[in-house]
């Protein structure tokens, strides 16, 4: 006999469920999510279930674990200010967005709210190469990457960021030969 438990984290909830693999039953167990470190509540949580179905550590014989914090922080617009940086001519694509939508041909339908807000979708001029690598064929393109992040890192109201951000993208790029 052995148990599987399955984890799933949420903004204010954390919710288990447990199975017996010898008398194929299942419990759950729900407790309040620690949204300081969501790992507490998941620890918490079999310690619970370990206590209350009376059975040892060592009889777990399979843990899976999932959340829905991310999902609901796109959801609800409540996540960190992001920015992106693209191919130069690709800064747009996620806003056309998949061919597979329910009205592919209605014009008027409205678009949803990018997470990106405007101003924060910067252009370098890169080329994807055959192996799918990155490469910046001019050593002027170093400059637009720390230029573009100069200018989102500024956005963001965090512009002592850009310069280390930049360097470790720089860096990483001239170390494999231009590639990133």
């Amino acid at each position: 006999m052995s148990y599987m438990i399955g984890v799933d984290v949420g903004g204010t909830f954390t919710d288990l469920s447990v199975f017996n693999t010898g008398t194929e039953t299942i419990f759950n167990h729900k407790l309040s999510s620690t949204p300081g470190d969501p790992s507490q509540a998941i620890v918490d949580g079999i310690r619970d279930v370990i206590r209350l179905l009376e059975f040892e550590a060592e009889e777990i014989s399979y843990l899976a674990h999932g959340t829905t914090v991310a999902t609901n922080a796109l959801i609800e617009k409540k996540g960190a200010r992001v920015g992106v940086i693209t191919t130069q001519g690709l800064k747009d694509l996620m806003e056309i967005g998949w061919q597979k939508r329910p009205n592919l041909y209605d014009l008027l339908r409205p678009k949803a709210q990018s997470i990106i807000p405007p101003g924060l979708k910067c252009e370098v001029p890169e080329r994807i190469l055959s192996e799918a690598r990155k490469f910046w064929a001019e050593p002027g393109h170093a400059a637009a990457v720390r230029a573009r992040l100069k200018e989102a890192c500024a956005l963001l109201g965090e512009p002592g960021s850009s310069e280390r951000v930049a360097r470790r993208i720089v860096d990483a790029a001239q170390v494999t030969g231009g590639r990133a």
